[in-house]
């Protein structure tokens, strides 16, 4: 049963390092769910450190169950973070601080500035 925990974490390791390459091919996923997912992982993983004695089956299955949950969560939040909700400006893409600036500059170039004297 160890190795098999053992190669299942390091395909989670691989899964998780190649997310990236992959994750914004997937349904747009959840960033809490993701979250939430990786955080119960982590108490599973903490819960089967602090298990003591011989029931080693119980710590075997909260290994795997971590893993498992660790995966997922992860791919969620990797694959949820990358949303296009649109430039933030408006419909021209201008910046929303855009016009405000943009007037303030107008009136600043339009100043008549004195003349600075040279020695």
């Amino acid at each position: 049963m160890f190795v098999f925990i053992v190669a299942l974490g390091a395909g989670a390791i691989v899964v998780i390092g190649l997310a990236p390459l992959y994750a914004d091919r997937l349904p747009s996923g959840s960033v809490e769910l993701g979250g939430a997912l990786v955080a119960f992982a982590i108490s599973a993983a903490l819960l089967g450190l602090m298990t003591a004695g011989p029931p080693a089956a119980r710590e075997d299955e909260l290994f795997l169950t971590a893993f498992v949950l660790l995966t997922i969560g992860s791919v969620l939040v990797l694959g949820g973070g990358n949303r296009d909700e649109g430039p933030p400006g408006g419909a021209d893409g201008d910046p929303p601080w855009w016009p405000e600036f943009e007037s303030g500059f107008r009136t600043y170039a339009r100043k008549a500035r004195p003349v600075a004297r040279i020695r």
